[in-house]
């Protein structure tokens, strides 16, 4: 018999904001990730950093920067893209 598969999440920008849209979404994403290992690419960061100085977007976005728990990874990908 195999081990269990270890799932790992990969989660975007759209994911982290609609996460930040209600408590309700939230849950349900958290739920469902359980204990699973969640890796946020740093561009997903600077993106959500980027978007909580414009005033349009920046409530949602200072949630969901504020919503990456501690024991999640954030990934560097600066040796893989240059933008």
């Amino acid at each position: 018999m195999s081990a269990p598969r270890t799932r790992v999440w990969f989660l975007d920008t759209s994911s982290m904001l609609s996460m930040a849209v209600g408590r309700d979404i939230e849950a349900a994403v958290l739920d469902e990730i359980g204990d699973d290992r969640v890796v946020i690419i740093d561009i997903v960061q600077d993106e959500l950093t980027r978007r909580a100085a414009i005033s349009e977007t920046a409530g949602l976005a200072k949630v969901a920067l504020s919503s990456i728990e501690p024991h999640w990874s954030v990934m560097d990908t600066a040796r893989y893209v240059t933008l």
